[in-house]
């Protein structure tokens, strides 16, 4: 049963019961946090988790984060150390990272990850699918990127650089063609294509072809 419970009806549709946590400060870098505390018999309640929104612009623009400290320890999670997850105000999510690149941003400082794990566990012969669908209004040009993979890494100047990609194109969109390209970095400049797979109903496969079509013959 509930310890405190918020009620509350207007009889129609909108906010309803609301708790509201204010920052009295108002700069930038300030945060309300709601904190999730759990007794212990030494030291007593430690704070563990928890969910703060950071302050970056006007009229309480900000970033909400959430904290989770997992160390076995009489220590009380902060901020600043125990970062999991952030919502930046634009809607990107970073997970383990305070810098959100993208819609959603996924790093660490530990060997061999991050890992995305997709996992199906229905029995049968089905597999778990990554898709990437390019869905257009109106643009039915042919020879259109539908997905692409990049493989990045700093060079020794420690600029971010594409060292290799895989690119899926809708060739022909009447026709219904598909082709994949792959791309590998030689000397300076994007990824020059190695490989082209397909373009046709006849599924060519062309090694240093140039993709400005399809491959011509089976290899």
């Amino acid at each position: 049963e509930e310890n405190l419970e918020i009620w509350k009806d207007t009889g129609s549709v909108g906010e309803q019961g609301t708790i509201s946590i204010t920052d009295g400060g108002g700069a930038a870098g300030d945060y309300s946090t709601l904190w999730f505390k759990h007794w212990h018999a030494t030291p007593g309640s430690v704070r563990k988790a928890g969910i703060a929104h950071i302050k970056t612009g006007d009229y309480g623009v900000g970033d909400l984060v959430f904290i989770n400290d997992s160390a076995n320890d009489q220590n009380d999670a902060t901020l600043a150390a125990n970062e999991v997850m952030r919502i930046d105000s634009a809607g990107n999510v970073g997970i383990g990272t305070a810098s959100v690149d993208e819609i959603l941003h996924l790093e660490s400082s530990v060997s061999a990850k991050p890992v995305l794990k997709i996992e199906n566990t229905n029995d049968d012969a089905t597999a778990p699918i990554l898709e990437f669908n390019k869905n257009p209004a109106t643009d039915n040009t042919n020879n259109d990127a539908v997905g692409q993979i990049d493989f990045i890494r700093q060079n020794d100047g420690g600029d971010e650089k594409t060292w290799a990609q895989i690119t899926a194109y809708a060739t022909d969109v009447g026709a219904e063609y598909g082709q994949l390209r792959i791309g590998v970095k030689t000397a300076g400049g994007s990824p020059t294509n190695i490989m082209t797979i397909g373009g046709t109903s006849a599924g060519n496969v062309g090694i240093g072809v140039v993709p400005s079509g399809a491959p011509e013959g089976k290899l």
